[in-house]
C-alpha cells in the first residue's frame, strides 16, 4: 500500500538535505521500577500494527514521493535492551532511516532498579504534538496488554494527513486578513547567530537543565498573579539570555513561534499521525536593561495580538504553493526558497501524566525534545511532566560548543522569576 508524502514529509526530509537538522524526535522516560520486557515487546509490535504508517518506508522521486508499506520489522529492528549510560545515551542521538524503516525505535536501559525508555520517532511522519499522541496511545496498548495478553485494539491511526482538514475549518475572513497583512512574514527575518565554534570534531547531544517542582511551582505562580503564560515567561527568559550571550543583538530581537495547528480544529482526536505545525515571526524590542517585568509583558502583548492568526500565513502560503503547482515544481522551489532561521525556540508543552500512564511501574520524570540541529542553527526546547520542567538544547558541534550551550542554559534559568535567583 503507497500513502501520498504530504507537505510537511517533503519540508522535514528537506531540513536534512539543507542541514537545518536531523528531523528527528525525542522523548525519553524515566521509571520509578521496572517494566515487563514481553509486553513492552508485543506493545512496540501492536503499535505498528495501529499505527501503519510508522513501518512503512519514504521513497523519494524530487516531490512525487510517497510512503510505501513493506513487511512489519522484526522486533530486533524496533527494540533494543542495553546495560551501560554511555550505550543510552548514543541511541538517544542516534536517528531512524526513513528509507528503510521502521519510523520509530525503542530502547530500554536497565538498571539493577530502575528502568530507562528512549523513544526516536521521524519527524517526517509527525511533529511533536502528534508523537505526544503517539507515546500516549503506546503507554495505553501496554498497560491493555500488561492486564490482558491477548488485548487487541478495534481500531487503526490511517486518516488524513494533509491540511485540507484545518484549512477548512479556519474562517474565510481570517485566512484573507492572515494572508494581507502578514504576508511579508519570513522565516529568513533574522540573520543573527548564536556564537558557536568552528571546530570540524563534532558528536551529537541533548544537553537538559531541568526546573525541579519548587522551581516550576514559582514560575506557575508568577504566570498566575500576572495573568501571563508559560510560553510567555520562557520566550522573555530566552530573549534576556541573548542579550547576555550576544550583546551586539540589538534592541530587537526577531524569533520564530511554534504553532500547533491542530487549535483550528474542532475534532481533535488522534485520526492521523501527521505533521501540522507552523510558525509565526514576532519582533520583540527588548532593551538590555528593563526589567524582566517589562520584557514578558512586551512578549505576552505581542503574542496575544496575534493569537486570532497565528500560524496561518506559512501555513496557507505553503499549502497553495503545492497545490497550484506540480508536485515536482513545488518541491524544487521550497528546496530553492527554504531558509530557515539561525535562533529559534519550540515550546512542546505538556507530557500529561494522566495520559502517558505504563501500569504497574510509576514514571519519574519524561520529557520530549525535537530535532537534532547543525550549525550555525539553534534552538531550545521546553516540555514539562507533572512538577518538573526540562529545558533542551541539540546540536552536533563540539565539545566547546557542549561546553558555551550548557551555560546559556543555566542563563536562561538565571533569567526566570525564581525567588532564589
Amino acid at each position: 500500500m503507497k500513502y501520498k508524502a504530504e507537505i510537511f514529509d517533503k519540508v522535514q526530509y528537506l531540513y536534512e538535505k539543507t542541514k537545518f537538522n536531523d528531523h528527528q524526535l525525542h522523548c525519553v522516560i524515566r521509571f520509578n521500577g521496572k517494566l515487563n520486557i514481553p509486553v513492552l515487546k508485543k506493545s512496540v509490535m501492536l503499535l505498528l500494527q495501529v499505527i501503519p504508517i510508522l513501518s512503512c518506508v519514504y521513497r523519494h522521486d524530487d516531490g512525487n514521493d510517497y510512503w510505501e508499506s513493506v513487511p512489519t520489522p522484526s522486533i530486533d529492528a524496533l527494540f533494543h535492551i542495553v546495560y551501560e549510560k554511555d550505550a543510552f545515551e548514543h541511541f538517544t542521538t542516534s536517528k531512524t532511516d526513513a528509507f528503510t524503516g521502521p519510523q520509530i525505535l525503542f530502547c530500554l536501559y536497565r538498571t539493577n532498579e530502575k528502568d530507562a525508555l528512549s523513544i526516536i520517532m521521524n519527524h517526517m511522519i509527525g511533529d511533536g504534538a502528534g508523537f505526544k499522541q503517539c507515546l500516549y496511545l503506546f503507554s495505553n496498548l501496554y498497560s491493555n496488554l500488561l492486564e490482558n495478553s491477548r488485548y487487541v485494539p478495534n481500531f487503526t491511526i490511517s486518516g488524513e494527513r494533509g491540511f485540507q482538514g484545518i484549512i477548512q475549518q479556519i474562517p474565510f475572513k481570517i485566512l484573507i486578513k492572515s494572508m494581507l497583512f502578514h504576508n511579508k512574514e519570513s522565516n529568513q527575518d533574522s540573520s543573527l547567530e548564536f556564537p558557536l565554534s568552528k571546530d570540524m570534531d563534532i558528536f551529537p547531544f541533548i544537553l537538559t537543565r531541568e526546573l525541579d517542582s519548587e522551581k516550576f511551582m514559582q514560575i506557575r505562580t508568577y504566570c498566575k498573579r500576572n495573568q501571563i503564560t508559560i510560553n510567555d515567561v520562557f520566550l522573555a527568559a530566552y530573549h534576556r539570555a541573548l542579550l547576555l550571550e550576544i550583546p551586539e543583538a540589538g534592541n530587537i530581537l526577531s524569533l520564530p513561534l511554534m504553532v500547533d495547528m491542530r487549535r483550528y480544529l474542532q475534532d481533535k482526536n488522534f485520526r492521523a499521525l501527521t505533521n501540522l505545525s507552523s510558525t509565526s515571526i514576532i519582533h520583540i524590542p527588548i532593551k538590555a536593561e528593563e526589567s524582566f517585568d517589562d520584557t514578558v509583558y512586551t512578549i505576552h502583548r505581542m503574542v496575544k495580538n496575534r493569537k486570532h492568526d497565528i500560524g496561518v500565513n506559512g501555513f496557507v502560503k505553503l499549502n497553495m504553493g503545492f497545490k497550484f503547482l506540480s508536485n515536482k515544481s513545488s518541491y524544487k522551489l521550497t528546496k530553492k526558497a527554504l531558509r530557515n532561521p539561525p535562533i529559534c525556540m519550540t515550546n512542546i508543552g505538556i507530557l500529561d501524566d494522566t495520559k502517558l500512564v505504563f501500569s504497574g511501574t510509576e514514571i519519574e520524570d519524561a520529557f520530549i525534545c525535537g530535532s537534532i540541529k547543525y550549525r550555525p542553527h539553534f534552538q531550545i526546547a521546553i516540555s514539562s511532566f507533572k512538577d518538573t520542567l526540562t529545558i533542551s538544547s541539540n546540536l552536533y558541534g563540539s565539545r566547546q560548543d557542549y561546553e558555551t550551550i550548557a551555560h546559556f542554559l543555566f542563563l536562561v534559568e538565571k533569567q526566570l522569576p525564581l525567588s532564589n535567583s
